[in-house]
């Protein structure tokens, strides 16, 4: 039998050729964001806010490919400009608690670009997701916003 809450956790790190500051708009910026983060292929947007500053918040509610509502809500705990960003989020999937997480990046300057660090915490719930899923999901957001910010 499945536990009804599964942890874990895992870190990533990505190189881009764009320079911190400009990553750093990538996440800062609402329509930047949403133009990598929440309109992927097979994904509808309902409702998006983001209000980017420590004590801020991130709302994103809208349908996956199966045509099930999904929502993001994202509390930020703190924002360095350029050097790191600390959130907490849960996912719900069709009303039920999918997941809830702590999550950091941190921006670091390497030559002319920046080596971006991301480090999730996650419990899933009732079997709904997978560390494995996340993290694969994780992967490709990150390859989103590479494309996003030209390579």
């Amino acid at each position: 039998m499945k536990p009804a809450i599964d942890h874990g956790s895992f870190t990533l790190t990505e190189r881009y050729k764009a320079p911190p500051a400009r990553v750093w708009r990538a996440f800062s910026d609402p329509a930047e964001k949403r133009a990598w983060f929440t309109d992927a292929p097979g994904f509808t947007t309902r409702e998006y806010r983001l209000d980017f500053r420590t004590g801020g918040s991130e709302y994103w509610r809208g349908t996956g490919p199966n045509g099930v509502e999904i929502t993001n809500t994202t509390r930020i705990a703190e924002a360095r400009p350029e050097e790191r960003l600390a959130i907490s989020y849960e996912m719900t999937l069709a009303g039920r608690l999918l997941s809830v997480s702590v999550l950091t990046l941190e921006f670091h300057p390497e030559g002319g670009g920046t080596a971006l660090t991301l480090t999730e915490q996650v419990a899933h719930f009732d079997g709904l997701s997978s560390l494995e899923g996340r993290r694969a999901g994780t992967v490709g957001l990150m390859r989103r916003l590479a494309a996003h910010l030209g390579g």
